[in-house]
């Protein structure tokens, strides 16, 4: 297989980046037409792959397309979706483009909007197999950069013959795939004991968030008596019911990203 993909169709509500996992395939197949290659991308519910038949399809792959992962927009108490569901009702086979026009552009980039796009778990399985990537620009959480360890493209794809040549260039396709693999695989950055270093530190920061000294003390006493993960996750299902819950999540996120820098 020289390029390989799959995704599903998202609803309407999760914004712009939602719809990039389905259009980057679909757009890709009408500019590969007549040069020969062999796809396989989909992006229908029903082609999905699991277990161990995803890594051989991975790992089958020449090329994987990705995108990253996340939504646009975000949806925190659910006043979006009630005002989409309403908007469809009365615009039956409404466009997304359409909605996104009339409707939705302005949650998109609104201030209250949550920044929810991130580097995706695809982007390690296509390293580890050293298959070469082609991925919409992005930020990736700065962890890859384009041209070093993948093939960037634009989404509009106005560069997709540069896309193409360096794909089609065995030598620099290496390079760019040895890159990857040297960086997100080889140099143990992105390891689970990484991260579980970098989110115990995290652990150690809560009070910053609010979080009551009676909580954040015994929340260190079971830590430390039982040492299970699952412990940890009891008490962070009692944090996250909190009235906190969104400055939580704002720090959460930052941090437990970007740990490794």
């Amino acid at each position: 297989i020289d390029f390989g993909y799959r995704a599903r169709e998202l609803s309407f509500v999760m914004g712009k980046g939602a719809q990039e996992k389905t259009e980057i395939s679909i757009n890709f197949k009408k500019f590969c037409t007549g040069k020969g290659y062999i796809l396989d991308l989909n992006s229908s519910n029903n082609s999905r792959i699991y277990g161990d038949d995803w890594f051989k399809f991975v790992s089958n792959c020449k090329g994987m397309l990705g995108v990253e992962a996340g939504v646009s927009i975000f949806d925190i108490n659910g006043d979006i979706i009630k005002e989409c569901k309403s908007y469809l009702e009365k615009n039956i086979n409404c466009t997304f483009d359409k909605i996104y026009n009339d409707l939705l552009h302005k949650y998109e980039y609104s201030d209250k909007n949550i920044y929810y796009r991130t580097i995706s778990p695809r982007i390690f399985e296509a390293a580890a197999f050293k298959v070469c990537m082609i991925l919409y620009e992005g930020q990736y959480n700065q962890i890859i950069q384009p041209y070093v360890h993948y093939i960037p493209l634009r989404k509009d794809f106005s560069n997709i013959d540069e896309v193409f040549n360096i794909f089609n260039d065995k030598k620099q396709r290496q390079k760019i795939v040895e890159n990857a693999y040297d960086h997100i695989i080889g140099s143990n950055l992105f390891t689970y004991a990484k991260f579980i270093k970098g989110f115990d530190s995290i652990i150690d920061e809560f009070k910053f968030c609010g979080l009551p000294d009676q909580d954040f003390q015994k929340l260190n006493r079971n830590i430390a008596k039982k040492k299970n993960l699952y412990v940890l996750k009891f008490y962070l299902k009692k944090i996250l019911r909190k009235f906190y819950f969104i400055r939580l999540f704002k720090y959460l996120h930052h941090n437990l990203l970007f740990f490794n820098k």
